[in-house]
């Protein structure tokens, strides 16, 4: 399973294979663009505070969710007091991401976005090695980055799940309310989601106590037996009151008595 750096991981390891996809021979980037995973209202600032020339793919982790099929597997354990932890269950999140492309010039954000949206679909699902690779080579984006020592340390390649890459679609109210809380304007955006990450709490648990003795006995069951059937007052037969006697009927709260030729029936 993975800890509490999974999702960190998830991202980090979306840029690295971004950064590979503008970097790969035959692109036309002759200055590869620069992708960054942070807020649009930052990103937005940032170009206009620099004055450069837009060239800039974002990649924007705005909504987390739990995953509906791991939700309920491995329900909390606890002992019998409600307070000794007797398991850790997964906590299992998908993630949706916003991918946003920024340029300045004809066409440009349009082959951005071409490219972004390849490398997504020709890699649907992150396979462990994929992961291991893009951890253990990851360069810290901004100086004083303390974070990336350890993402190699989260587990995401080693959770039971592989991680998986399906896009999203956000009709026009979803996409305009989501772009006004953000605070910037809108540019050219691809949703997606991430799933799933299973994240299990690094707690200590304790094992339940063995039995140590088991009391088991065996009590037998007398059958019930009718031994004889008393009509009222004697009568051959009787409509009115039946007794019946017998044994170990203590259980029994019904009889019944029928004929079936005449469909007569007695309860």
């Amino acid at each position: 399973m993975s800890n509490e750096l999974a999702i960190s991981g998830v991202t980090a390891v979306l840029q690295y294979y971004l950064n590979n996809a503008y970097s790969e021979s035959g692109s036309p980037f002759t200055q590869p663009p620069t992708v960054s995973c942070l807020a649009p209202d930052l990103v937005q600032a940032a170009i206009t505070n620099n004055g450069d020339s837009e060239n800039q793919v974002n990649l924007f982790l705005h909504q987390v969710t739990h995953n509906a099929a791991w939700r309920n597997v491995e329900l909390p354990s606890l002992a019998a007091d409600g307070m000794t932890r007797l398991s850790s269950p997964p906590l299992a999140l998908d993630l949706h991401y916003l991918l946003t492309v920024y340029g300045s010039t004809y066409w440009q954000a349009e082959a951005l976005l071409g490219y972004a949206v390849m490398m997504l679909h020709e890699s649907p699902v992150l396979v462990r090695s994929d992961i291991s690779k893009a951890l253990s080579n990851l360069s810290t984006p901004f100086p004083g980055n303390l974070l990336t020592p350890y993402l190699g340390s989260s587990g995401l390649a080693d959770q039971i799940e592989l991680i998986k890459i399906t896009p999203e679609t956000l009709g026009r109210e979803e996409m305009a309310w989501l772009w006004t809380a953000l605070k910037a304007d809108y540019r050219p955006t691809f949703p997606f989601m991430v799933s799933v990450v299973l994240m299990q709490p690094q707690q200590q648990t304790n094992l339940a106590p063995p039995v140590l003795h088991r009391t088991v006995r065996a009590q037998p069951i007398q059958p019930s037996v009718i031994l004889e059937l008393k009509p009222n007052g004697g009568q051959v037969a009787s409509i009115d009151t039946v007794t019946v006697v017998g044994e170990f009927l203590s259980a029994i709260n019904q009889v019944s008595l029928s004929n079936p030729r005449y469909g007569i029936q007695f309860t």
